[in-house]
């Protein structure tokens, strides 16, 4: 089983952006990013290399006030020592920066996200080797090519965010924060989720597929229509 799982917000209860640029950013502004996002003018990597040049302070200092403030989501811990003990590949996809995610998981988990460099100010980087097609979102080039890499009959996509929606349509069981926008709008296009508030459905569900050899519902096909059919 392939397990892509993403951050803020899923593995944390809040989103660790949020946190960081919360006061630093003028809500005009945030307003007007947004809109750039919503409008397809920018990528969530545009919208995130411009949020992170409001912020001044150098990494070491950021995670020093995240130590305090950070909370993984409940039942993370006996998710992830399955996962090790299994044959099963967790990786996490995820719009953040590196150096805050890499401080919160183990130095084994594969990470697939955006690299921050920090020289007075932060230039926010693709990692490398990742190249994006005009106008593509990270995520969604991550989750194609991580799963066109690997075997696995069963893919599974852990997400909360509205960002997370269009990569979770490439995966056969999804997982979404309950009452999150990744639930709201699988529901609103008929597409169904697991909605969970701690990672302990998650493993049973995990324990289970893997005794069972269960296999369900979706395919990159799925998101190739709809992507067809919403653009």
């Amino acid at each position: 089983m392939l397990i892509l799982c993403d951050f803020d917000g899923t593995i944390t209860e809040v989103d660790v952006t949020e946190l960081l640029w919360k006061g630093r950013i003028p809500a005009v502004e945030r307003k007007r990013m947004v809109d750039e996002v919503n409008n397809g003018h920018w990528t969530m990597h545009q919208y995130i290399a411009h949020g992170y040049s409001f912020v001044p302070e150098a990494p070491t200092l950021l995670l020093d006030r995240l130590k305090s403030q950070v909370r993984i989501r409940a039942g993370w811990t006996d998710f992830l020592q399955v996962v090790q003990a299994s044959n099963n590949q967790l990786h996490i996809v995820s719009n953040g920066l590196d150096f805050y995610i890499r401080e919160f998981l183990p130095e084994s988990t594969p990470i697939s996200s955006f690299i921050a460099r920090f020289n007075g100010r932060y230039d926010v980087d693709l990692p490398r080797g990742c190249v994006l097609l005009p106008g593509e979102e990270f995520k969604i080039n991550r989750v194609r090519r991580l799963i066109a890499d690997q075997s696995f009959e069963l893919t599974v996509y852990i997400g909360d965010g509205r960002a997370d929606f269009a990569p979770s349509l490439f995966c056969d069981t999804v997982f979404a924060v309950r009452d999150s926008r990744l639930a709201q709008l699988r529901a609103s296009h008929g597409l169904s989720s697991i909605e969970f508030d701690t990672f302990e459905p998650v493993t049973d569900f995990l324990l289970s597929a893997s005794s069972l050899g269960l296999h369900t519902g979706y395919s990159g096909h799925d998101a190739d229509e709809w992507m067809i059919r919403e653009s």
